[in-house]
């Protein structure tokens, strides 16, 4: 991930697998999409699905944080 400056993680309270990613991985920016800004992110990049990944570059992943990491 050093290629990045940045990775923005979109999460909701109620969802278990994002609290999880989110406590293994504190260096993620997060961005609750229960929220205005959020709500925004989500149909901006058509993501559906929690919890989803926004790279710095603008690449967008859906599932584990690894499959961005393996991506790179």
């Amino acid at each position: 991930m050093s290629a990045l400056s940045a990775v923005i993680m979109l999460t909701a309270s109620w969802c278990g697998p994002c609290q999880a990613v989110e406590a293994k991985h504190p260096q993620l920016v997060v961005v609750d999409v229960e929220g205005a800004y959020g709500q925004q992110l989500l149909l901006e990049h058509g993501i559906r699905g929690l919890p989803a990944f926004i790279a710095s570059d603008g690449q967008v992943w859906a599932g584990q944080l690894e499959d961005v990491l393996d991506k790179r």
